[in-house]
């Protein structure tokens, strides 16, 4: 259950930055946006916030940004230069490329920060016969340090393959 419920939360995530993205950069070239929505289906949720109708529907597999355009509706004509279709090559190209991209930085925040906080590996430990306490660490922790750890000093280090599937 909780595997389904970090995955729910994952994709949500995933899908709100995705569609935030396009949302900002259509709003910063002027369009005017008509919704925004998290999720397909019956509405569960609903708010206006100035023009853009933001909701969240049942079924939380994607989402969808609905922009003014005259493909989809009739504009009314003083509306005519805030409508999607009616920008430059340049505008359109940004809002579609905004969504991906937003992705993309959120996964290059979120891999900055993992190193930044650093991430815990546990050691193998470990008797050997005569030499006394061995400490294995894994292939990838060894190959990080240009000379010996200081406590090879004190111990014998090695590394071992098997080490490096540990969580």
């Amino acid at each position: 259950m909780t595997t389904v419920l970090a995955f729910i939360v994952t994709l949500g995530l995933l899908i709100v930055v995705h569609e935030y993205g396009h949302y900002r950069v259509a709003v910063a070239c002027g369009v005017k946006v008509l919704r925004f929505s998290v999720g397909f289906g019956r509405t569960l949720w609903s708010r206006q916030r100035g023009e853009t109708e933001f909701v969240v529907a049942a079924l939380p597999l994607g989402g969808y940004v609905r922009m003014l355009d005259e493909r989809e509706a009739p504009v009314p004509p003083h509306e005519l230069h805030r409508a999607f279709n009616r920008q430059s090559l340049t505008k359109r190209t940004a809002i579609v490329a905004a969504g991906p991209i937003a992705n993309l930085l959120l996964a290059i925040l979120l891999y900055a920060a993992v190193n930044w906080l650093g991430v815990q590996e546990p050691l193998k430990w470990s008797q050997d016969e005569g030499t006394g306490l061995v400490i294995r660490l894994p292939d990838a922790l060894q190959q990080q340090s240009p000379r010996p750890l200081s406590l090879a000093y004190a111990f014998k280090i090695e590394t071992d393959p098997e080490a490096q599937g540990l969580h």
